[in-house]
């Protein structure tokens, strides 16, 4: 063991060992140091700015393509081919499936227009790899395409109801039968309106129909070339003009319609020679993915099909709406007069509405300027209905909607009231007992506006509204003679309109005549003096004043073609919170340009 001394030497010597620096390593000459780039940035200087760009290089013609006159009358297909592909220097594989002849008449068109135009006479598919010319029978493959929609199914229902009942009686009989009866007058009107999209099961379904159509098309057409070709070399054989074993038509249509798969199918075998291979439609609406099987003539169609489909299915509006309430002025207690803006020169034209013949919507009552050097927007013309009274506008909202898509706009106060049952049993003691429940039941009160936008190709737009405003007029106690507390039961008053009309892009239309009357009863008194019989109304102060408003609706539909901050919503730029969100806001009154419209294109 070591001693004291020798361990408090050893503890020492691994103190200073502790202390000794490690060697410096020189670092490898290929890493990049830190010190470098800061001297090479900073010893670098900053280049002169370009004065002029740089000339882009003169364009070359694009060589000449090269073109093909082609004259042939009933020339089979396979020799067409050949020569072609002789005349154009390429390899050419044609199946030997590849039958009939073609009669053409081609001046100055390219390789690829003629085989274009031979494929739509003869059953073939063609392709150019390369050098190579492949031809092939014309028989189904499977193809993907990509459909961009949202997977999901739609039922819209609107339902607008006015009962008007003056009396009504029920008689029950105190024997088995009992009967209930009424009396006075009843009217009663009710619209029910009904969408339902359901895009993915439609696409697919007109997607079959489209390939069951062309395969019905190609199915009778071949029956009819086979019958003919038959029937020319039936007659060039023996020089007869009938054809017994062919069946007509009216056989294969008759054979078609069979019960059975396999007479049907040996049916077409034994008229057409070979049956086509069934057609398949497969859809996949959780990743927008559509895979047809088709023929090359069918995915034509298909192409066609959504690429019309998607374009009315993508095409967007942005409605803007105001609700306004017009306090009657003494003058215009008949209601807002409406030519009055056509005479005043106030720059305004008023079309009224029109129902033609053969359409479907009206035409609504729209506004549009005289002077189209100032565009016209919501604001010009809610300031117009000052001139008939007060104004009040109750709501003014903006709606993005998408074709044939129904958007609903609530804004609204859920009022509590209770609804209260009270049953009287016999209890224990043979003492009445009276058990009360309360169901709470709610009523929305402010506005539900719904619209449902179809747009049209020429920008036209029809627009099913529906605007309804409902406030509390007042309060009744609930009638049932078995509460202890009187119930106050909320009074609702409506105003609704529900229409279809048809608009222009940018017009705004005006759905106005809702007129009502209210009525404002103030009294005061003297307490104590105004309470004395006969002598209490020489203290007591009544004002009583009756106001009659109207209520009108401007809707202003846009079609929307670049929903992006940087186009068609760059007005509305300035409505989303900055880096000064939560600062108190600034009130000055600025011009605000329609939606749409570039703000510095609206002040000039």
């Amino acid at each position: 063991m070591l001693g004291h001394n020798q361990k408090i030497t050893l503890l020492a010597s691994l103190l200073l060992a502790a202390c000794n620096h490690a060697p410096v390593q020189a670092p490898a000459s290929g890493h990049l140091q830190q010190s470098d780039v800061v001297a090479s940035s900073a010893a670098a200087a900053i280049p002169p700015p370009v004065q002029s760009s740089v000339a882009l290089p003169r364009p070359k013609p694009a060589p000449k393509v090269e073109t093909y006159s082609v004259v042939v009358q009933n020339l089979p297909a396979q020799d067409l081919l050949f020569a072609l592909a002789r005349d154009a220097k390429l390899n050419v594989d044609v199946h030997p499936g590849i039958n009939g002849t073609v009669t053409l008449n081609a001046i100055n068109q390219t390789l690829q227009q003629l085989l274009t135009r031979i494929s739509k006479q003869v059953d073939m598919r063609w392709e150019l790899d390369g050098p190579n010319l492949i031809v092939t029978p014309d028989t189904p493959y499977l193809r993907t395409y990509t459909v961009d929609y949202v997977n999901m199914t739609r039922d819209t229902s609107v339902s607008t109801s006015v009962n008007s009942q003056v009396s009504s009686g029920t008689t029950t009989g105190s024997g088995s039968g009992s009967g209930s009866g009424s009396s006075g007058n009843s009217s009663t009107t009710k619209i029910d309106n009904t969408s339902k999209n359901r895009f993915w099961e439609t696409l697919e379904k007109n997607l079959n129909d489209i390939l069951g159509e062309e395969d019905k098309y190609l199915w009778e057409v071949s029956c009819k070339a086979s019958a003919e070709g038959k029937k020319s070399s039936s007659g060039q054989a023996s020089g007869s003009a009938s054809l017994k074993s062919e069946p007509s038509r009216t056989d294969v249509q008759a054979n078609v319609g069979a019960d059975s798969n396999d007479s049907v199918a040996s049916s077409k075998q034994n008229a057409c020679g070979h049956l086509k291979e069934a057609k398949l439609v497969i859809v996949n609406p959780e990743t927008g993915m559509v895979a047809a099987r088709a023929s090359s003539r069918q995915h034509e169609k298909i192409i066609e099909f959504l690429d019309s489909v998607m374009n009315s299915a993508r095409r967007q509006v942005m409605i803007e709406a105001t609700i306004v309430q017009v306090d009657l002025n003494e003058g215009y207690q008949q209601g807002i007069d409406w030519s009055r803006l056509r005479s005043d020169g106030s720059g305004f034209s008023l079309s009224l509405p029109t129902l033609s013949s053969g359409q479907s919507s009206i035409t609504p009552f729209t506004l549009s300027r005289t002077d189209n050097s100032s565009p016209l927007n919501l604001t010009q013309t809610v300031n117009l209905l000052s001139n008939f009274g007060t104004i009040k506008v109750l709501s003014s909202p903006k709606l993005s909607v998408l074709n044939n898509q129904t958007a609903v706009l609530k804004v609204v106060n859920n009022i509590i009231y209770f609804t209260i049952v009270s049953n009287v049993a016999a209890g224990n003691s043979g003492a009445a007992q009276t058990a009360t429940t309360a169901t709470p039941q709610t009523v929305s009160v402010g506005l539900v506006m719904s619209v449902t936008p179809q747009v049209a190709s020429d920008r036209s737009i029809i627009l099913n509204v529906r605007p309804s405003i409902s406030a509390i007029s007042g309060f009744v106690t609930d009638p049932s003679p078995g509460l202890a507390v009187p119930n106050q039961v909320p009074q609702i008053q409506t105003s609704e309109i529900e229409s279809i009309m048809r608009l222009n892009d940018g017009d705004i239309a005006v759905l106005g005549g809702l007129m009502q009357e209210r009525g404002d009863y103030e009294t005061g008194k003297v307490p104590g003096a105004g309470d004395i019989p006969f002598w209490g109304e020489i203290f007591t102060k009544r004002n009583n004043a009756t106001t009659k408003s109207e209520l009108v609706v401007f809707l202003r539909p846009v079609v929307v073609e670049n929903p992006s901050m940087i186009g068609d919503y760059r007005t509305l730029k300035k409505y989303l919170p900055g880096r000064n969100f939560n600062a108190p806001p600034v009130h000055s009154k600025q011009f605000e340009p329609p939606f749409g419209i570039d703000p510095q294109e609206a002040s000039h």
